[in-house]
């Protein structure tokens, strides 16, 4: 067994561990050594964080097509998702297996589904539920698959309109800043050779041009 220690080499504290067969073997070989034995106990075995259930849009249409099609197909839901387990890894494929587990213990669906909230959103529950309900949880399936796709449609609509926006303030802070780098100073010099008197946001934007070349 492995067994935590605190001892003491004269003043000098000691923490560690050690394979023994029990704690008092580890008193004795601390004192072999010379350690004074201040405590030791059992290591506790320590849990492994448990995997977080991560699925884009993309992966949930999916999931819910290929349900709606086995239901539709004769499949029992149990079923349906023990065979979409096997092709999924990672955290949403044991979230899967323990929504499987509680349609075993007798929950429904939308309510093994209503448990990892992170992953499916509350419409989504509700959509399911009203289609356990009604009996049409292949339609409901459909219409949570559906709308995911159009969700993720729209975001690609967004992301595509505000790129070209972006761009162009882009551009424009790199041309502001060339102007204060690379123009302005040219320009500064030349009307200080003239003996021009300069105005005082004209000197705030020379003195910002400066700053920038430091």
């Amino acid at each position: 067994m492995l067994v935590e220690y605190i001892a003491y080499e004269g003043a000098r504290r000691r923490v560690g561990t050690l394979e023994v067969k029990n704690p008092a073997e580890a008193e004795k070989v601390l004192e072999t050594a010379g350690w004074m034995t201040i405590k030791v106990v059992p290591r506790r075995a320590r849990r492994r964080p448990a995997a977080r259930a991560r699925a884009n849009a993309g992966n949930l249409s999916t999931f819910f097509r290929n349900m709606a099609f086995s239901i539709r197909a004769g499949v029992p839901i149990s079923k349906a998702l023990g065979v979409y387990a096997k092709g999924v890894e990672g955290g949403f494929g044991t979230v899967i297996q323990q929504m499987i587990d509680n349609l075993n213990r007798g929950l429904s669906l939308a309510d093994s589904m209503g448990k990892h909230r992170r992953l499916f959103r509350p419409l989504l529950v509700e959509i399911v539920r009203a289609g356990e309900m009604s009996g049409t949880a292949d339609d409901a399936f459909e219409r949570c698959a559906r709308y995911l796709a159009d969700e993720e449609a729209t975001k690609q609509k967004v992301k595509s309109a505000l790129a070209y926006p972006c761009l162009l303030v882009l551009l424009g802070i790199s041309a502001v800043i060339y102007l204060l780098i690379a123009v302005l100073p040219k320009i500064t010099t030349a009307m200080m050779d003239l003996g021009a008197v300069l105005p005082p946001l004209t000197r705030t934007v020379i003195a910002l041009s400066q700053f920038l070349l430091k």
